[in-house]
């Protein structure tokens, strides 16, 4: 900030004697330097805000399923009416990553998935429930990976799954 301020006095005579162009670059320089920031951080904060989104319906979800310990016939009713997310995909009863574009070909026993995000949980090598459907992964094309602020995160595109069974 002295450094600024040492400019401008120095060169006062010369921001004085031109002003329009002084403020004119002050405005370029300045708001282009905002506009280059907004565009770089709006895929961010998409990302951020759908996560924060999908885990406010996963504390709905666990707080509607809240029973009292020793009521077995209210857990019973409550197992049965389990609200999932029809894009989610789960792994010994948890959420573990959720899907892009499905492709179910029930007949053909056979279910295709543009991409499947996970925050690292999810294990491609086990079966995994997608709706009512038990499945395991034949093939994919691609898989990245990130690592942000200590979480993982993977995707896997075009996702080939056989179809196991019905959970």
């Amino acid at each position: 900030m002295q450094e600024v301020i040492t400019f401008f006095q120095a060169n006062s005579a010369l921001v004085m004697a031109n002003p329009a162009i002084f403020a004119t670059f002050a405005v370029l320089f300045g708001g282009g330097g905002f506009l280059i920031g907004r565009y770089f951080m709006t895929e961010r904060i998409a990302n951020l805000e759908s996560r924060v989104t999908r885990r406010d319906e996963e504390i709905a979800t666990l707080k509607a399923r809240q029973v009292p310990a020793n009521s077995e016939p209210l857990m019973k009713l409550a197992k049965a009416a389990e609200v999932r997310d029809p894009d989610g995909i789960y792994q010994h009863g948890e959420i573990v990553g959720t899907v892009k574009k499905p492709d179910l070909r029930i007949a053909d026993g056979i279910a295709t998935f543009e991409v499947i995000s996970s925050e690292g949980a999810f294990n491609r090598d086990q079966m995994f429930e997608y709706r009512e459907w038990m499945l395991m992964i034949q093939h994919m094309d691609a898989e990245t990976s990130a690592t942000l602020s200590g979480k993982h995160f993977r995707a896997m595109h075009q996702v080939r799954s056989k179809i196991v069974g019905r959970r």
